[in-house]
């Protein structure tokens, strides 16, 4: 029986089938395994932003060592505060294109902070709409002069966009060797952050609109990572149901065959039909047994018929 059934599924229908299982059930593995990696992601951001975003400021001086570098994911949106001066120069009050706040698009405001510890921190004072043309800002708020205390949140530094052409007094990216190159003086950057400004001497920064809160929800990633290996249990269960049901079809059918052995004709079977077509076969009272009658015999019955006609 085990070699009938494996006769039944050993065919290139059935192996085609297999892979086809197969390759369907990796990919929702695999999509699952993304999800999942997605959910951890914004799950982890999300306690970040919760733990750092309104808690109480720390001194620049103290803030995380991976300032000077690259901001770690741990270390974002941390709140720092200092006292100094803004780099109030022309060529050190730049505009960050195609910034997006709510459906519009138009600048961020970037401007050098140097704080009285030697620290310059990039600050970006906030948002302000793209003019007609969208290649300049709409207006150009004021920057605070003298001594200023600045709370702002630390951000990474963003890639160079190197592709693009520079433009005099704007910038593709937030980054400290762009913001360099055009204003020189500067000393001391801290190039692996800039800070969102929260506050210039206890007040927001005026005629320019604040940068929005970051989103925290962890969206639908955790659901969809169990829907896709939901998805590959069901491929495989619908593999398995398939195999056996065809399997039981094929027991079926060979149940529902007759059986060789007794067909007429076969060796050790019923006797044959007679050269006119059918067996004779009469009664005897011995024992209640029947025997064949013969040729002779039927001859006689047909003489005596025609004798009586």
């Amino acid at each position: 029986m085990r070699g009938a059934n494996l006769r039944v599924v050993a065919t290139w229908r059935w192996a085609l089938a297999l892979l086809f299982v197969l390759l369907a059930t990796l990919t929702c593995v695999r999509l699952g395994i993304w999800q999942w990696h997605r959910f951890e992601e914004k799950s982890a951001r999300a306690d970040v932003i919760e733990q750092h975003y309104d808690a109480e400021p720390i001194p620049l001086a103290d803030a995380p060592a991976s300032a000077r570098t690259k901001l770690a994911a741990s270390d974002d949106y941390t709140v720092v505060k200092a006292r100094g001066h803004y780099c109030a120069e022309p060529e050190c009050v730049l505009y960050v294109r195609n910034r997006v706040q709510g459906s519009s698009v138009g600048f961020w405001q970037l401007v050098p902070f140097k704080a009285v510890s030697g620290q310059t921190l990039l600050v970006v004072r906030g948002w302000v709409v793209a003019g007609q043309t969208d290649s300049v800002p709409a207006t150009r708020p004021d920057v605070p002069s003298g001594e200023v205390e600045l709370v702002a949140r630390l951000r990474p530094t963003e890639p160079r966009l190197t592709d693009r052409p520079q433009v005099e007094g704007q910038l593709h990216s937030v980054n400290a060797p762009d913001v360099v190159s055009q204003a020189p003086g500067l000393t001391q950057v801290l190039e692996g952050t800039y800070g969102e400004a929260v506050r210039e001497n206890g007040t927001a920064p005026e005629g320019l609109a604040g940068l929005s809160k970051p989103e925290t929800s962890i969206g639908p990633h955790l659901s969809y990572a169990f829907q896709w290996w939901i998805f590959s249990v069901f491929f495989l269960l619908g593999f398995v149901v398939a195999v056996r049901r065809t399997l039981r079809d094929e027991a079926e059918e060979r149940e529902a065959e007759p059986d060789a052995s007794s067909a007429p004709g076969a060796p050790g079977g019923q006797a044959s039909p007679s050269a006119h077509g059918r067996s004779y076969r009469y009664g005897s009272t011995r024992g209640g047994h029947h025997r064949s009658r013969g040729t002779d015999e039927d001859e006689e019955d047909s003489l005596l018929e025609e004798r009586q006609e």
